[in-house]
């Protein structure tokens, strides 16, 4: 008699079928909950998990739920109840593009209270407020940019 699978085996075994590598474990759950009530694959004695083997090898390569791929993150993940302070890059992006548009301090600050009710810089702290100070800034000075170049083509165009 053949000896009984591991766990880890039986991952191995439905990667090498075709089952996505994200989801092996939860469709051998699946396969373990509805064919032996198991809650847990650990739950499972030897002939079990062998029938359980014998099932993964007669897969035809696919699982029947659809695999989703969760998009990839970029940056530090989000934590519950933490508040993200803005970065030094953030407040010397801010002040870029603010000298960019022609800005001195007292319009910045003008800007800022018009938009987002806050003073001066120093009143910006966490960063998801300093993302949307950057994005409405990028807005302003595409904004203007597009402006001049309508305005310098429709002057090119009277002077042919």
């Amino acid at each position: 008699m053949n000896a009984a699978p591991t766990i880890n085996e039986l991952h191995r075994l439905a990667i090498a079928r075709g089952f996505p590598r994200g989801e092996a474990h939860e469709i051998l759950h699946d396969m373990a909950a509805a064919g032996f009530g198991a809650d847990s694959l650990t739950r499972l004695n030897a002939p079990q998990r062998r029938q359980l083997a014998d099932w993964v090898r007669a897969h035809d390569g696919k699982p029947s739920r659809p695999f989703r791929r969760s998009r990839r993150r970029s940056g530090r993940p989000k934590r519950d109840g933490v508040a993200r302070m803005i970065t030094t890059p953030q407040r010397e992006l801010i002040n870029t593009l603010a000298s960019e548009l022609g800005w001195g301090k007292p319009m910045l600050e003008r800007f800022l209270q018009t938009h987002f009710e806050v003073g001066s810089m120093t009143e910006i702290t966490t960063s998801p407020q300093a993302g949307r100070v950057i994005r409405m800034l990028k807005s302003y000075k595409w904004s203007r940019n597009r402006k001049r170049h309508r305005r310098d083509t429709a002057l090119a165009g009277s002077q042919r």
